[in-house]
């Protein structure tokens, strides 16, 4: 079994507002599914969360998407690497998440 794992981004891109240009930062892995395809499912789940947000949570990233859309927003993949051992790409995906995070 290989693990794909993915490190990816989420700006928001609003002009004149005060978050355009925040980046939310994530990682996913799915076993036997290939890079893209997994982004793509996370991705799913990020606009699937956003839309049944409920309670007294109007930060973050979900709270973005529920108000303004998936359209004001760059995602794409940022790293990729593909492990045989799921330990070893939870490791690399924190890692690289972490240093990532830090950088912007």
């Amino acid at each position: 079994m290989l693990y794909y794992g993915v490190i990816y981004s989420w700006k928001f891109v609003k002009p004149g507002h005060r978050l355009h240009g925040i980046i939310y930062i994530g990682q996913t892995y799915r076993n036997g599914m290939l890079h893209a395809v997994a982004f793509h499912v996370r991705t799913r789940e990020h606009e699937l969360a956003a839309m049944n947000l409920i309670g007294d949570k109007d930060w973050g990233l979900h709270a973005l998407i529920k108000q303004f859309g998936k359209e004001c927003f760059e995602y794409k993949i940022i790293e990729c690497e593909t492990f045989q051992v799921e330990l070893d790409c939870k490791k690399w995906m924190n890692e690289r998440e972490r240093a990532l995070i830090k950088e912007n």
